[in-house]
């Protein structure tokens, strides 16, 4: 009796991330949301001094992380954007 293997190649995420480098504000902000973070800016500018929290955020995306944005009302009653790593299903 013959044996037919077949050879599937199983891939979750189609597209290669790619690792920033760990001192540069990405590479903090992304191994502090891969940590179980979140952040809005104004913790992102206390944390690690970046004022573009959106552009860090799109130039991760685009580098194949998956990172989601919430809406989040600050105790002062302004809505933001909250980042984190999306759920893993």
């Amino acid at each position: 009796m013959a044996v037919i293997q077949l050879a599937i190649p199983l891939t979750l995420n189609p597209k290669p991330v790619v690792v920033p480098a760990p001192d540069s504000q990405q590479g903090k902000i992304l191994r502090y949301l891969r940590n179980g973070g979140s952040l809005t800016v104004g913790e992102a500018l206390s944390m690690f001094g970046c004022y573009a929290l959106s552009q860090r955020i799109g130039e991760l995306k685009r580098a194949g992380w998956p990172i989601v944005a919430e809406s989040y009302k600050t105790p002062g009653g302004a809505r933001v954007a909250r980042y984190r790593m999306a759920d893993a299903s």
